[in-house]
Parts: C-alpha cells; structure tokens; sequence
C-alpha cells in the first residue's frame, strides 16, 4: 500500500524530530502524529505503521469511551472556570457570580456559542494580562502581541518575533496553571527552546512548574477539547 495513501486514509500527522526512532502519540482527541527521523525509508514507516495497526485500533476505542463531550452552553450545563464548577444560565448579557455564569442566549446555536466564546476570552484577559504584565517586568523580557485562541493541542505559544498566543481553554485551568504556561511562554522569549537554560528560567520565576505539568497532563488533557 502506498505510504501517502495510507496516510491520507487514517489522518495520520506526520512530524520529522532529530531523534534515531520512529514513534506514534495519539492524542485524546484521537490525533495520530507519527514521528520519524528525516532520512528514513518509506516502506520502513510503512511497516511500522502496519504492525502498529491493532494497537492504534486499541488506543482510538479506549479514547472513545473517555473523551469529553464538547459544551453547548445550555442550562444547567457545568462548566470549569479558573478551576471552579460554575453552573450555566442563558440569558440577555453575560454575567459571572461565584456559583454560576450567563452567558447571552441565542436563536442560533452557532451565534450562541461564538457570543459565549467572546465572553470566554473577555474573562481570561482580565485574569491574564495583569500576570502578562508582572511577569514581562520580572524577567525583563518584552512581548509584541498577546492572542487568545481557540487552539486544539498547544496550550500556548510563542513566536520568534515575541508573538504570544494563548489557548482559551486555560479558561478552564485552575490560576497556578495559567501562571505557569504564561512563565512559559515568556520564558520563550528569553530561550526559544527547551533546553536546560530554558527550564531554568521557568523554575526561578514558577517554583511549582512540575505541579503545573502533572495537571495539564492528567487533567487538562481532557478540558483542552472542551471548546473545539
């Protein structure tokens, strides 16, 4: 079978890494990105995708059984907000309290869930930007542009220009996560890498950085699908 073909049929990602191995991560969502060094043979990943056949199979139905629902903003529905369970209203405006959040209701669903999504990212500006700020003058670095966005894998971003994006979903994160991968991603701008000066930077401006990891990998893996 061709490779491209087989590829193509499966949605399967591609991603050339610096490393001897080929790999494959399936993501919650049910993503598969393989992963291979850039000077290997097309029937060798071929192969390798075919003996993988069954376990992927395996991976995608357990992911099945566990992956959330997306919201729909209707009422009643829970939603977690910086960690909290806040209970959904519809109604005229939007409006947050410590047990609930309205958010303004619709005819059309698609008007309804772009008009909640504003308000979502009116929210984690508010609680984002004065931390944005704090951290830009502590470390003494310097950020262009701040987006908030609905991202699918990343739970932020940062360019070479200093360019930062953040994934809305941190809506959903508790405040200890969202300072991290903002320590993170400002820690971009210093080291555009992840090498060891790199981390060092992180631990001196976030001592719980490794809490903050372990969370986004047991639970934020699930809560980063909520709103695509």
């Amino acid at each position: 079978m061709n490779l491209e073909y087989y590829i193509k049929k499966n949605n399967i990602k591609t991603k050339v890494t610096r490393g001897r191995y080929i790999s494959l991560n399936i993501a919650p969502n049910g993503q598969i990105t393989l992963k291979h060094p850039s000077k290997i043979s097309k029937s060798t990943l071929m192969s390798f995708l075919i003996e993988k056949e069954q376990w992927i199979e395996e991976k995608k139905k357990n992911i099945i059984r566990n992956f959330p629902q997306k919201l729909e903003f209707i009422d009643g529905e829970i939603i977690p907000i910086f960690g909290n369970s806040l209970r959904i209203q519809l109604s005229t405006d939007h409006s947050i309290t410590e047990k609930n959040i309205t958010f303004k209701n619709s005819k059309s669903k698609t008007a309804k869930l772009k008009n909640a999504k504003k308000y979502l990212i009116k929210l984690l500006e508010q609680e984002t930007k004065p931390w944005i700020k704090f951290y830009t003058n502590e470390m003494k670095t310097k950020v262009n542009t701040v987006r908030i966005k609905v991202m699918k894998s990343l739970w932020g971003s940062c360019s070479s220009e200093n360019k930062i994006s953040l994934n809305l979903s941190l809506i959903h994160c508790p405040l200890f996560v969202i300072k991290y991968i903002i320590v993170h991603e400002l820690s971009h701008t210093i080291e555009h890498n992840h090498s060891a000066k790199f981390w060092k930077i992180v631990s001196e401006h976030c001592a719980n950085f490794k809490e903050a990891e372990k969370w986004l990998k047991t639970e934020g893996k699930y809560i980063i699908y909520y709103l695509n």
